[in-house]
């Protein structure tokens, strides 16, 4: 009983749980500015886990700007997001594969009886593009202690294409294909 309480609890509040929030960093005194957001929450009810997939900018000194997917865990035990690919996306049906250098390795967290990690993939303003102008999101996230299968709403979307609109509009940024530009600073 308590199970489907809380599932109908979780049901009952999803709309109000995709936030849209933008973080501004500046890790070096060089001039670098992260645009990080937060409050892209993704949900599966069989879970209970607190999973997020935010993006970031990263604009450097010289006016480059690149791209990452921030993927976030919170749960009671860990995932251990691997490193390579282990982010892959199905957009509108198209297969799309992402690498991260370290997986979660270096960005995880133990606290009040639960754990959380994070896990940086870089990306092309194009990609980003195709993300926020999809219809249909889905994804699979590997850890070595397992994996999750979740999907985009209509709050997910919205929180993209905010996003886009606001810091990838331009054609002046490209993620290349090494995790160095993908700042993963808290």
């Amino acid at each position: 009983m308590r199970h489907v309480l809380l599932a109908l609890l979780s049901f009952l509040t999803l709309p109000s749980c995709v936030t849209y929030a933008v973080d501004e960093i500046r890790p070096d005194y060089d001039g670098t500015v992260v645009y990080r957001t937060r409050g892209n929450s993704l949900f599966k009810f069989s879970d209970y886990a607190h999973t997020a997939l935010n993006v970031q900018a990263t604009t450097g000194p010289g006016g480059t700007t690149s791209y990452a997917l921030v993927f976030g865990y919170s749960a009671d035990s860990w995932m251990f997001v691997k490193a390579g690919e282990s982010l892959v996306m199905s957009i509108d049906g198209e297969r799309v594969a992402f690498r991260s250098a370290r997986g979660s390795e270096g960005n995880r967290d133990a606290h009040g009886g639960g754990v959380s990690e994070r896990a940086w993939y870089p990306i092309s303003q194009e990609g980003l593009r195709q993300i926020a102008q999809a219809s249909e999101v889905k994804f699979k996230v590997r850890g070595s202690k397992g994996y999750l299968e979740l999907s985009f709403g209509e709050g997910n979307f919205d929180h993209f294409r905010r996003f886009v609109a606001e810091y990838a509009s331009a054609d002046d940024g490209e993620s290349p294909d090494t995790e160095d530009t993908a700042r993963d600073e808290s």
